[in-house]
């Protein structure tokens, strides 16, 4: 799925990695719809320059906060 990623980051590689993130947080975050998750992956994949494994870690950190915030709201 084409993801509309900067031409210094568009490529079989990213658009792989993209499709895997995309998967990897709509299962893992609860209320999260496939657009807020593309979303996500692409806006960490951009502020990490391409850095797959550190787009991975900031992605775990947002869902880390994200479910930090639901059990304080409970």
């Amino acid at each position: 799925m084409p993801y509309g990623l900067p031409k210094n980051l568009e490529g079989e590689k990213n658009n792989n990695w993209m499709d895997s993130c995309v998967v990897s947080v709509l299962s893992r975050g609860k209320g999260i719809n496939e657009s807020e998750a593309i979303r996500m992956c692409k806006t960490r994949l951009i502020d990490k320059k391409g850095n797959q494994t550190k787009a991975n870690i900031a992605i775990i950190n947002d869902l880390l906060d994200l479910y930090s915030e639901q059990r304080r709201e409970k």
